[in-house]
């Protein structure tokens, strides 16, 4: 039999070659690791999944994983060649069953993934905190860490997707709108997990509404209009 090619039945039958190739694996905790990370890594990283500061721990925990997979790399590590040789009982010669290659080289594409998800949670929590800037730049981080509802709110009305805001007589509109941007940036960047303010749910938007008299505070989901309305009934107590 030519060189390159082996015999179905000495596969099947599993006769055995001349010479065993001994060559190193991967452990199986390492194994396994990869694993774990690919599974977690089959997704984009999404900046609302955490707050910036997890983000940026998180890339801190990736950065450090690139640099260890960079140090278990040895460009010398053993290197094994093709096989070529006679099988016994047979003469016929074995196929390259073991490529020539280096045992540690995945350690370089592990290093190339960590990296790669650092710099995802990295620009998720630049996104974060940018968009708090933009929303929040004007107001100290006393104010915009405060809920709106808590008094200049003077009524609820139930609404189709949320909940519908009646201001105190001459309270400013706009300006209360815009605190109220704020705080759910605020709330974006920390994860929502700051309080029981309506405003620290997850898909909320506020909108004027009713010819600039009302503001719109809702969601396109039903969960979380539900909820809505339950924070703002219990924030707000009518006022005359």
């Amino acid at each position: 039999m030519r060189s390159g090619l082996v015999s179905a039945s000495g596969l099947l039958c599993g006769e055995r070659m001349t010479h065993s190739a001994h060559f190193r694996l991967p452990s199986i905790r390492a194994v396994l690791t990869t694993l774990a990370f690919l599974a977690a890594c089959s997704r984009p990283v999404r900046p609302d999944d955490m707050s910036a500061d997890a983000h940026r721990r998180e890339a801190g925990r990736e950065r450090e994983a690139r640099v260890k997979h960079i140090e278990h790399f040895d460009p010398n590590a053993e290197r094994i060649a093709p096989l070529n040789t006679p099988m016994k009982d047979t003469g016929a010669e074995t196929m390259d069953v073991v490529p020539e290659y280096n045992p540690t080289r995945w350690n370089l594409e592990e290093a190339a993934r960590h990296g790669k998800h650092a710099q995802a949670h990295e620009r998720a929590a630049e996104q974060l905190e940018k968009f708090e800037s933009i929303e929040c730049g004007k107001y100290a981080a006393g104010v915009r860490a405060s809920c709106p509802f808590i008094g200049p709110v003077r009524a609820v009305e139930s609404i189709a997707s949320g909940v519908r805001l009646r201001l105190a007589a001459g309270a400013p509109v706009a300006q209360v709108a815009a605190h109220m941007r704020s705080h759910l940036a605020f709330s974006r960047s920390r994860a929502f997990e700051v309080s029981e303010c309506p405003l620290t749910l997850r898909g909320t938007t506020v909108t004027i509404a009713d010819n600039g008299t009302a503001i719109d505070v809702t969601s396109p989901e039903q969960k979380t209009s539900e909820e809505l309305r339950r924070r703002a009934a219990a924030l707000v107590t009518p006022k005359p």
